[in-house]
């Protein structure tokens, strides 16, 4: 059973990813500067980073992260409280790389990991 994930201003990228792929080990949750939603191609923020230093929001409030959240409220709430890109993805077994949209952004995180072991997505390690 996935534990709950708290996202605060403190926490660095690459723990927030850390403890994503443990939780959900056959997706992976990108954060990139705002100005690069709608670019077709993202450069995401250094994962040494903490949230408080490249948020561009500081709007009260944290995120908890758990199986029932799903794909596109996770993507809101980075945007709503952190000013920040967030984007839900996964990698298929050929190696190319996909963002959650549509009927997927409308799935639970935990559904999500589960279809992609179905599926053969790649697993993460840890």
């Amino acid at each position: 059973m996935p534990n709950d994930i708290s996202v605060t201003g403190n926490k660095k990228l690459k723990t927030l990813y850390k403890e994503f792929n443990k939780n959900f080990p056959y997706i992976s949750l990108c954060v990139f500067p705002l100005s690069e939603k709608g670019k077709s191609s993202q450069s995401p923020h250094n994962s040494e980073m903490r949230i408080s230093e490249v948020r561009t929001k500081t709007n009260p409030g944290d995120i908890s992260i758990h199986g029932r959240t799903h794909a596109g409220n996770l993507e809101e709430n980075f945007e709503k409280i952190f000013g920040l890109y967030a984007q839900v993805c996964w990698t298929e077994s050929d190696g190319s790389r996909y963002y959650t949209t549509g009927a997927k952004d409308k799935m639970s995180l935990s559904q999500l990991s589960k279809l992609g072991e179905k599926e053969g997505w790649k697993k993460k390690d840890t």
